[in-house]
């Protein structure tokens, strides 16, 4: 509400250090962890994955990699992110590939038992070398189109004064 203070439902809890966060709670019977094994370069091409000696881990209970999703992409907007590294990898530390286990002291030990064979490239570190390179997404936002704007904004009881400016990115 404009021109209200309204208090966040868990802001007492949080300044007086009574929430309760997910590692506060204890263990359960069963609970399983997920480790996320991440890429050692910023930039390259993943060649292959060697996970034999992570399997034979007593307490390695899966490994999961791009191959075993449907859905390889995400993204608010435009479906462009790897959930999981395919076969580029775009940033230091993106994931890999995860894995479960049943005893959350193992996860980095399980996590050092992975190798990778990659091609390691160049990384970019500027908007300017990227669109030199060729190397950024320009991607038309589809519009969010419901109802009738120009009456709904001409009706409205308030608004801005402001002026918006458009950024226009070149295509």
């Amino acid at each position: 509400m404009i021109g209200k203070n309204i208090k966040h439902d868990s802001s007492s809890t949080h300044v007086t250090g009574k929430s309760i966060f997910v590692d506060d709670r204890p263990l359960t019977r069963g609970e399983v962890f997920v480790g996320l094994v991440t890429s050692p370069v910023a930039k390259g091409d993943l060649i292959s994955i060697n996970s034999l000696e992570a399997k034979k881990h007593p307490n390695c209970l899966g490994i999961w990699t791009s191959d075993n999703l449907t859905a390889k992409k995400w993204g608010a907007i435009i479906h462009e992110q790897p959930i999981l590294v395919e076969n580029k990898i775009g940033y230091m530390d993106e994931v890999i590939c995860i894995f479960a286990t049943n005893d959350m002291q193992k996860i980095d030990e399980i996590k050092s038992l992975f190798s990778f064979e990659i091609n390691e490239h160049e990384p970019i570190f500027s908007i300017d070398e990227a669109e030199h390179k060729n190397e950024i997404i320009y991607e038309a936002a589809k519009p969010f189109v419901q109802g009738d704007f120009n009456t709904a904004f001409k009706d409205s009881p308030h608004s801005l004064p402001e002026e918006l400016e458009k950024f226009h990115r070149p295509p």
